[in-house]
């Protein structure tokens, strides 16, 4: 899929950390996103894209239970912290 910013990959992230932007990326959340001189660029739900660093997200290439077992894990170490 080719666009305008002459991207044609884009891929699924997940947001694992979003310490430094709360108000802007939920964890847990799948986006789209695309990769951009080392930056990534993450589509949000206004389909506008916003620029991050790439820590605090992973890729989404594992197979999908990778990912299920990875969102388990991630919510039993928040609710253990409570």
């Amino acid at each position: 899929m080719a666009s305008s910013n002459g991207v044609d990959k884009y891929f699924p992230i997940i947001c694992f950390d979003n310490k430094d932007y709360p108000e802007a990326l939920k964890t847990r959340k799948v986006y789209l996103a695309y990769e951009k001189e080392g930056w990534l660029h993450v589509i949000d739900e206004t389909k506008e894209d916003h620029v991050y660093p790439r820590k605090g997200f992973v890729k989404v290439s594992q197979p999908y239970q990778q990912v299920l077992e990875f969102l388990r894990k991630e919510i039993e170490n928040e609710m253990s912290e409570v």
